[in-house]
């Protein structure tokens, strides 16, 4: 990082001279700006992948990463990366600098630029990282729907915010969103995820009859799920006693997990599970993939 920081200064001394023709500072100019932009992925590397560092050491790095998309940012040379992008990368190296009001505002930035990072996708982790409690950001992640026109995220970020609904028992809204997600993506896995959690939803809510034919339907459509491979070994211990496939309408799905800890431990895991997010990549010929 050292050499890298001495040729920063190099390039500096020779934009700041005078003999320097407008033609040569420009593509002086362009290099810069990729070099920065290179600094910043450099410094950001070191904060995530370097073991040995103090705690102190690694906001430092974060830091420089930031400053440098910053930089690049300022510098008006946008060839080989989008502005969007530089910003999107400040915003996510100030969040790990633990700044948290730049790394909004640099977030919020990216979410206004035309070209490169979704804005939804830039509204969500300027969300998330502006309010850390998940009740608190509903309201503001609704109103990214009303605002922001659809774009390659929408999908994804409606299921964050279904399961933030469900995570702090806004069971009706989560309802509400996961029945919009089902079936738009074309992964069976996580068709399937958004499915079982419209069910949890469902159960929740207190809808147990709708709740029980969507886990009917989950179970119906996907056999091998190793949600219903768990549900199998929950009806199969002993005094599970499990209804008529008629009656099981009226039971609910509570009756299938509520009788163990493992049943339980099945919806904590499902929570934090596969999401559309994991598969959303962006296209372009940009150096960076904002993929959290």
């Amino acid at each position: 990082m050292k050499r890298a920081e001495a040729l920063f200064q190099a390039i500096q001394q020779v934009l700041s001279s005078p003999d320097v023709p407008a033609q040569a500072e420009g593509e002086f100019r362009q290099y810069f700006a990729n070099t920065y932009y290179q600094m910043g992925d450099m410094y950001r590397n070191a904060g995530d992948r370097i073991r040995d560092l103090s705690k102190d050491e690694r906001l430092d790095c974060y830091a420089k990463s930031a400053g440098a998309f910053d930089a690049f940012a300022a510098l008006g040379f946008y060839r080989d990366a989008s502005l969007a992008y530089a910003l999107f990368a400040a915003g996510k190296a100030y969040a790990q600098a633990e700044k948290t009001d730049l790394a909004v505002k640099r977030f919020k930035e990216a979410a206004k630029e035309p070209h490169g990072v979704a804005p939804t996708f830039a509204m969500s982790n300027a969300l998330f990282v502006e309010f850390p409690d998940r009740a608190d950001r509903i309201a503001p992640m609704e109103e990214v729907l009303r605002t922001f026109k659809p774009d390659s995220y929408t999908l994804a970020f409606k299921q964050r915010l279904a399961f933030n609904c469900l995570e702090v028992n806004e069971y009706d809204k989560a309802v509400r969103y996961f029945k919009e997600i089902i079936g738009t993506d074309e992964s069976e896995g996580v068709n399937a995820y958004n499915l079982f959690n419209l069910s949890v939803a469902l159960e929740r809510a207190g809808q147990k009859q709708e709740a029980a034919a969507v886990l009917k339907e989950f179970r119906t459509q996907y056999p091998d799920h190793d949600f219903v491979k768990e549900l199998d070994r929950i009806d199969a211990l002993p005094g599970s006693n499990p209804p008529e496939p008629k009656a099981v309408a009226s039971v609910g799905i509570g009756h299938y997990l509520g009788r163990s800890l493992v049943g339980l431990a099945a919806i904590v895991c499902l929570l934090v599970g596969v999401d559309i997010r994991r598969r959303w990549r962006v296209r372009s010929r940009t150096v960076v993939d904002p993929t959290p």
